[in-house]
């Protein structure tokens, strides 16, 4: 069977028993549930369910293993940033059947805000850390992840990048794992998971152990060939490591196909290590491994020259090239590459380039110019306009070019409370996308009515996430999202609120007039489909 990274990480978690996951719309993430929400389709014990923002997903997750039902959660990197937290403590207070956490990175931000590595948190966290080399080592991996979840009771964080997703390969898939070994009669049996103070020690010290006893298990790490010089893979830059090869040739190179990052399988390393002069470490995207095995080296007295990103033979940032590989394996082997290889391994730096521009007839563009509007006719600076993550993040380019404040999701309103309270005449603004104020925007906004910050907030109610794949926002129909996000807006205690339909946006250079007559924040809530979904 022939399937993309994305596909057969679904296809296993179905076959292994996962029964529940969870998961928040981001590239390049989404493809892993979306697919697995097709397989369970019909199946009465399965389940995959967008969720309100990271955080919930993964404690959703959490809580039906808890009650025994094995389950997973989806996101990408920089959700990852928002389960810390809850990761950390169900690290120490542990885990009944399997919760695994499918992360998907972006390295290159191709498909994000920003570029950043999510497993340093995973190694932060103190959490085991698995990444699949191809799609056809994936569903070993994912049975891996399951048996330490269950054996050792922690959460276990599988990585892949888009390089995997996007790959197609032959699968051999595994056979269907038993359910998970103890699920709970009744919640009367949910108990113990808890870290208090006097409990947070010796939990600590259980979780070290933990690792240690991993670290020295090697289920998943492999090595072939033989020389001095060796190149560790680690996970998927294993796809691209193994054309470099096909162009470069082998000989006289050994290679570590590395799927186990957190904690590192000492003793395969060492083996592997054994006899190398020099080792290049290919990884996406923070030099975590290579960091790791200059360590290693030190403390076992190995003398070997550990080489990557921080000595400079491999680039620290944006996506790795291929010909980025070749030189990086150029060098170590001291090998003369011919300019046919060269020609094979060139490609192109793919990117955002300049950016691409609202769709035509997105509110966000009618938005925008109602604003200009009221601001021009009435003579005043324009005052600063904060965005967040999704379509609002095209108003950065061209024909309007207006977007002052861009950080990440529920920023943008405590962002100009801040301006206000040092503006006071001036009114600024923040436009959000449901999906975004509904994930981290909603506790900023009681917090700005709370201070009465003279405010102008714009709700871009586009009924989905757009810009991941047009999931349903929290898979509700628009009528009940509209009043969901009525009543929170409401709830908050706004100076002024107003509720716009797509129709209404004709008139809403009166609304937005009198959102500015009040005395402290002033809430739009404007629903109006996205262009494509209509």
């Amino acid at each position: 069977m022939i399937l993309t990274g994305a596909e057969v990480l679904a296809e296993g978690l179905i076959r292994m028993g996962v029964r529940v996951v969870t998961g928040y719309p981001g590239s390049p993430a989404t493809g892993v549930m979306e697919a697995y929400k097709r397989l369970a389709e019909g199946k009465d014990d399965y389940v995959g369910k967008w969720m309100i923002n990271e955080k919930v997903s993964l404690e959703y997750a959490l809580g039906h293993s808890l009650a025994g039902q094995r389950s997973a959660t989806v996101l990408k990197n920089v959700g990852f940033n928002l389960i810390m937290d809850s990761l950390i403590i169900s690290a120490l207070t542990g885990v009944r059947a399997a919760c695994l956490i499918i992360l998907g990175d972006d390295p290159g931000a191709r498909q994000s805000s920003h570029e950043e590595d999510a497993r340093a948190l995973a190694v932060a966290a103190e959490v085991p850390l698995l990444e699949p080399a191809t799609p056809g080592s994936s569903p070993e991996v994912l049975r891996r992840g399951i048996d330490i979840s269950e054996r050792y009771g922690v959460p276990v964080v599988i990585r892949f990048t888009p390089t995997f997703v996007e790959e197609r390969e032959e699968v051999h898939l595994a056979a269907a794992l038993n359910p998970s070994p103890a699920p709970c009669r009744s919640s009367e049996e949910i108990t113990g998971f808890t870290c208090e103070p006097h409990q947070a020690i010796p939990l600590h010290a259980r979780l070290h152990k933990i690792m240690d006893d991993l670290s020295e298990e090697a289920v998943l790490s492999r090595w072939e060939g033989s020389g001095s010089a060796g190149v560790i893979a680690v996970g998927d830059s294993w796809l691209k490591v193994r054309k470099v090869l096909v162009g470069m040739g082998q000989e006289g190179i050994k290679v570590l196909r590395l799927e186990e990052v957190n904690p590192l399988p000492t003793k395969a390393l060492l083996e592997f290590l054994t006899g190398l002069q020099k080792v290049l470490v290919v990884e996406e995207v923070l030099p975590l491994v290579e960091e790791k095995v200059v360590a290693f080296c030190y403390r076992h007295h190995l003398d070997v020259e550990v080489v990557g990103k921080v000595s400079g033979h491999l680039p620290r940032e944006d996506v790795l090239l291929l010909g980025d590989i070749c030189r990086g394996v150029a060098e170590i082997t001291s090998r003369e590459v011919a300019q046919e290889v060269w020609d094979q391994l060139r490609e192109e730096k793919g990117g955002w380039g300049e950016g691409k521009p609202l769709c035509p007839g997105c509110p966000y563009g009618k938005i925008l110019e109602s604003l200009n509007r009221y601001w021009s006719k009435r003579g005043i600076t324009t005052p600063v306009l904060a965005g967040e993550p999704g379509c609002g993040a095209r108003m950065y380019y061209p024909p309007y070019q207006k977007l002052d404040l861009f950080l990440c999701m529920g920023s943008s309103v405590p962002l100009i409370s801040a301006v206000a309270s040092c503006f006071p005449t001036e009114r600024p603004v923040a436009v959000i996308g449901e999906s975004a104020f509904l994930n981290s925007g909603v506790p900023a906004l009681i917090q700005a009515c709370r201070l009465r910050a003279c405010i102008l907030v714009i709700i871009v109610n586009n009924y989905s996430a757009a810009l991941t794949g047009y999931q349903p926002t929290l898979e509700l129909g628009r009528d009940e999202l509209e009043e969901c996000l009525q009543r929170v807006v409401q709830g908050a205690g706004p100076a002024y609120f107003a509720s716009v339909s797509e129709e209404g946006l004709e008139g809403l250079d009166v609304v937005i007039s009198k959102a500015h007559r009040v005395e402290g924040p002033s809430v739009i809530l404007v629903n109006a489909p996205c262009p494509e979904i209509k």
